[in-house]
């Protein structure tokens, strides 16, 4: 919502939740013309611990990004079950094809390595 929007939802949701004063008046929504989001969500296809130095090398770039491209990173040692959620991604494009094409091949690019890891 917030990258498609370019709005500070959370932001607002926190203030209405917490009786602060909610002026969206100051708050314009910023909505770019040509800019789609979406997310996907990665289930496990079978049983495996997330390695360390998998989690090392994807958390410290997450928060450096203006939007993350993936987001509920598992702590390392983390048994995943075959049909757990693993990680959510996240893409951005010009228009829904572009968007759905970047989650796919992200998705694929993930799948080939958690192929490669088991329960430990």
């Amino acid at each position: 919502l917030e990258p498609g929007l370019r709005s500070p939802a959370l932001r607002w949701h926190v203030a209405a939740c917490s009786g602060d004063e909610l002026n969206l008046e100051r708050e314009s929504i910023r909505r770019a013309p040509s800019l789609c989001v979406g997310k996907a969500i990665l289930y496990a296809k079978h049983d495996f611990s997330m390695p360390t130095a998998l989690v090392d090398s994807v958390w410290p770039a997450a928060p450096q990004e203006l939007w993350p491209t993936i987001a509920d990173i598992p702590r390392p040692g983390t048994v995943v079950s075959k049909g757990q959620p693993i990680w959510t991604l996240f893409a951005s494009g010009s228009d829904l094809p572009t968007v759905a094409r970047k989650l796919r091949a992200a998705a694929s690019g993930w799948y080939a390595i958690f192929k490669t890891l088991h329960v430990d």
